[in-house]
């Protein structure tokens, strides 16, 4: 009995024991988490203070909303491509950085609703159109941009959970928020920035690096590394919806396919490109829509360009007197 008891005591001791070791534990992992946490909500706190890129483009929509008799919608096409300001009456342009036919609905019908004088809407269709959206495998971070400025919600293949949801740290990134920080959180420039208009000039009017098939091969690989033929059938679906949106507000409706480089479009696949084409060309027809081809026009040159597929501001202002005779 005595050895049993013996035994018990042992037992309580190392049991007291362990869970004062644990808890020792315990308080060291706090309070080695506890600066880092605090650095975290600091940095968190910091990249909320200025408006984002989004909040930003808001925030100029807001402020044209009164005047505008042209918008502009689609991807980065579209917002280095198409100036309002050479369009010859109140414009908006309403692209962005890869913008898919998902967001260009959604706030075509916010601008329908609240745009009285609008009369034109302009969108580009591209290569990728058809066969991208933002999700799990494209810049997901940007959905959630898109609900916080806009109300958009996010697709339903984003799980709810992910951190990016609540945090504009981790949606930039640990090294950009890093950076900011390090500025005192002072907005980065960014690369086409927002103008009255909703359109900037690109900082460099020409490239800094060689237009070759280098380059094109990387870009047509960036393109490929998020493209989904399965979406195809219903991305066509979304641009009937948004030329019937239109149709339905008695709006023209001028679809445009914007320059791209020689090197470039040698390696598009001519099988979808082709589609691309019979699809865009069936859906203006039916919908009364116009329909300007321009991915080939050789009059737009290496000088024109930025890289391979987006225009300077000088090529820009080319094209949208290209547009505007059909815009207006």
């Amino acid at each position: 009995m005595a050895s049993a008891s013996s035994t018990s005591s042992s037992d309580m001791t190392n049991s007291v024991g362990g869970w004062r070791g644990l808890s020792r534990l315990a308080a060291k992992l706090a309070l080695f988490a506890a600066p880092l946490i605090l650095v975290a909500l600091g940095i968190e706190r910091g990249m909320r203070i200025h408006p984002d890129e989004m909040m930003r483009k808001r925030k100029a929509w807001e402020r044209s909303l009164d005047s505008t008799r042209i918008l502009i919608l689609g991807s980065s096409h579209a917002q280095f491509a198409l100036r309002p300001d050479a369009l010859g009456e109140p414009a908006f342009n309403l692209a962005g950085f890869s913008q898919t036919l998902r967001y260009d609905s959604a706030l075509l019908s916010r601008s329908i609703a609240r745009m009285p004088r609008l009369k034109t809407v302009i969108l580009t269709i591209s290569y990728f159109t058809f066969e991208d959206e933002l999700g799990p495998k494209g810049e997901s971070w940007r959905c959630w941009s898109y609900r916080d400025a806009w109300g958009i919600e996010v697709p339903s293949t984003l799980k709810r959970w992910n951190p990016m949801r609540f945090s504009r740290a981790l949606r930039y990134g640990n090294w950009r928020s890093f950076i900011q920080a390090l500025h005192g959180f002072r907005p980065l420039p960014e690369l086409v920035p927002i103008g009255p208009d909703g359109w900037g000039e690109a900082y460099e009017a020409h490239p800094s690096r060689k237009q070759d098939s280098g380059w094109a091969r990387d870009r047509i690989s960036q393109w490929k590394s998020s493209a989904n033929p399965m979406l195809r059938p219903s991305e066509i679906h979304r641009l009937a919806s948004i030329l019937e949106m239109a149709r339905s507000a008695n709006l023209k409706v001028v679809l445009v396919a914007t320059p791209v480089l020689e090197p470039l479009r040698e390696l598009e696949s001519p099988a979808v490109h082709d589609e691309n084409r019979r699809d865009v060309d069936s859906l203006a027809r039916a919908y009364g829509a116009k329909w300007l081809d321009l991915e080939a026009d050789p009059s737009f040159t290496n000088d024109d360009f930025v890289d391979m597929d987006h225009l300077g501001p000088d090529g820009a202002r080319k094209l949208t007197f290209k547009v505007a005779e059909f815009a207006r």
